[in-house]
């Protein structure tokens, strides 16, 4: 029996249909698999330049004292409370009355004396990066640590010469860090940086480095670019 030409039409039509249907489902495979390839491509993108400023960003957002750790999970420190009105304005002469207590000791931030003053050298801020065997006033350490430098001091009422030769030779390694004593604080050994504090009373090179390499230039001093000053 002949095929009718209407149904030999149709099947015509419908393989060509299928043809057409399966190209346009490959197409459609084709953008959805280029849509998450650039999807992904752009998120590792993101994370990586995310990665390349994580280890100067130790910031907490929440405004409160709490605990600050870098990508290992490491404590770089505690958060201290911020300054009142933010860092500007934060500048008052030696004689003056402190405008307000520091919310710490050793402070993190706060009120600071500014400039060089020849009639009062020990009241001179900021003071060079180095190894110091007197005590240096929060006045005169806070600028520092605006520089967006590490200040590390110890408190050994009975001698602790072992521990003051190696934090001694920490800092002689470092860029923009101080060592002091600074008395009357409640652990042997703490750590600075703008609104940042560690303390404990074992010496720790591994802990002391990583608080060093994590605050010394970090964006949340706000004079952070100042230069080293020998």
């Amino acid at each position: 029996m002949a095929n009718n030409p209407q149904d030999v039409s149709k099947k015509k039509r419908s393989s060509s249909q299928i043809r057409a249907d399966r190209r346009a489902r490959q197409q459609r495979k084709k953008r959805t698999r280029s849509y998450f390839i650039y999807i992904g491509v752009g998120t590792i993108a993101f994370l990586l330049i995310a990665s390349l400023f994580a280890g100067s960003l130790p910031f907490d957002f929440s405004g409160g004292s709490s605990p600050a750790v870098d990508e290992q999970g490491k404590s770089v420190g505690i958060k201290q409370e911020g300054v009142k009105g933010g860092a500007a304005g934060l500048h008052f002469e030696p004689g003056e009355t402190l405008p307000d207590e520091y919310t710490s000791k050793p402070a993190t931030s706060g009120y600071h004396y500014s400039g060089i003053n020849l009639d009062i050298p020990e009241k001179q801020a900021p003071v060079a990066w180095r190894v110091y065997n007197t005590p240096i006033s929060d006045e005169v350490l806070v600028h520092n640590l605006e520089h967006g430098g590490v200040g590390i001091h110890y408190n050994c009422p009975d001698g602790c010469s072992d521990l003051i030769e190696s934090l001694s030779e920490v800092v002689g390694t470092k860029q923009k860090v101080l060592l002091s004593p600074y008395p009357n604080m409640d652990n042997k050994i703490a750590l600075t940086a703008w609104e940042y504090l560690d303390v404990f009373d074992v010496f720790d090179k591994e802990r002391i480095e990583l608080f060093i390499e994590t605050h010394v230039n970090s964006r949340n001093a706000p004079e952070w670019n100042a230069p080293n000053m020998r």
